[in-house]
């Protein structure tokens, strides 16, 4: 849980669920929450994740407990009547104090951007170095957890590389030579770190689990000859007699 000075994310975070009952999720005291965890300790907030696929589902959950005692009844007034022998007064046992709990669940869910992979050259020569690159920074997406507002920030941690020919890269960048002529395949995946905070803290909770995202795969025609995509040119002269005559030049 994070704290502000003077505990005042706190105090936020209960008007919030106190204020935002019509979209917070009011679930049974015994449910779960969709992460599959629960708060157990009445006015303390409960975080709980769960990756799926390429999104992580972030939860939060929060147990009011309310206890009331039942008012004592005032007994009528006693009637007049003769005195007799004294007798020993009833005694009635007090009524139990009955408890309720009512449960506050939300969650939200957020995904980074597919890594893209950048390469020197799409059609490179058999025995030319190529450099593949991806991006480094980190990605914010901004949702609402019980009303308040929340970052969750996906940071690369770490790359995997794969090339149709069998060669393989752990870095953020790539540098590889073709040795056969063909179309060729790069695949590359990005593991983020996941963390999330809320609006006005400094404090991040970092999410145990990381998220793998793939990018799409990239093709390159290694050793092809760019000569078949040129355009026949039409000109009056024979350049190879007349150089400069129009249409000649490039």
């Amino acid at each position: 849980m994070f704290w502000l000075p003077g505990r005042l994310l706190a105090i936020s975070l209960s008007l919030a669920i106190l204020f935002w009952l019509p979209t917070a999720n009011t679930a049974p005291a015994g449910a779960v929450t969709p992460c599959g965890t629960q708060a157990t300790v009445s006015g303390r907030l409960n975080f709980a994740s769960k990756v799926e696929t390429d999104r992580v589902l972030i939860c939060a959950d929060w147990l009011r407990t309310t206890i009331s005692i039942p008012r004592a009844t005032a007994s009528a007034k006693p009637k007049v009547v003769a005195p007799r022998a004294p007798t020993k007064p009833k005694t009635s046992k007090p009524s139990k104090p009955t408890q309720s709990d009512i449960r506050y669940s939300h969650s939200t869910s957020a995904s980074p951007a597919a890594p893209r992979i950048r390469s020197s050259t799409l059609n490179p020569k058999v025995g030319q170095s190529v450099s593949f690159g991806t991006s480094t920074d980190s990605q914010s997406r901004f949702r609402y957890l019980l009303g308040i507002p929340a970052e969750v920030r996906f940071t690369p941690a770490s790359y995997s590389w794969r090339l149709s020919d069998g060669a393989k890269g752990k870095s953020h960048r790539l540098a590889h030579t073709f040795q056969e002529s063909g179309n060729k395949e790069v695949n590359l995946r990005v593991k983020f770190s996941i963390a999330f905070r809320f609006a006005g803290s400094k404090y991040w909770r970092k999410l145990s689990q990381p998220i793998w995202v793939a990018a799409l795969p990239l093709t390159l025609k290694v050793g092809s000859s760019t000569s078949s995509r040129l355009k026949p040119r039409y000109v009056f002269y024979d350049c190879s007699q007349v150089a400069d005559a129009l249409g000649c030049h490039v």
